[in-house]
Formats: structure tokens, C-alpha cells, sequence
């Protein structure tokens, strides 16, 4: 695997209850990156959360649906 310092740094990562999603966020957040886990299932993405936060790292858990536009909002 790649060493890469994350710290200070946001991640957002999509589809993060399982599979290829899990399997990015989890790293990036052990990287020092604070990750933002964003999925339809929102059982799913606390546990993810759940998991980075156990591990020391930080984690912010979304149940959102980015294929659903109307329903994402813009600052």
C-alpha cells in the first residue's frame, strides 16, 4: 500500500457501507484524513463510521442518495 498523509485533509466517499466503498474510506481515514461516509443505507454508514472511529480515526456518517439531484443541496 501507499504511504500518504491525509491530516487536515477531507474525504468524501460514496457507496460506503460496503464493498469498494468501505474499502476506500477506511484507509483514507487512517491516512489522517477526516472521512465523510455517504450512503442510501443509513444503518450501514454509522457502522462504517462506527468502524474508522473505533480504529482512532474521524469519521462523519450521511444517509443521502447522490443519484437522487433534487434532493442534494448546494452551499
Amino acid at each position: 500500500m501507499v504511504n500518504i498523509e491525509l491530516k487536515g485533509r477531507k474525504a468524501i466517499v460514496t457507496g460506503s457501507t460496503a464493498g469498494i466503498g468501505r474499502a476506500t474510506a477506511v484507509p483514507l481515514a487512517q491516512a489522517g484524513a477526516t472521512t465523510h461516509c455517504a450512503d442510501r443505507d443509513g444503518h450501514g454508514v454509522e457502522e462504517t463510521a462506527a468502524l474508522i472511529t473505533r480504529e482512532g480515526g474521524t469519521a462523519h456518517a450521511h444517509t443521502l442518495d447522490v443519484a437522487a439531484e433534487e434532493r442534494m443541496q448546494h452551499d
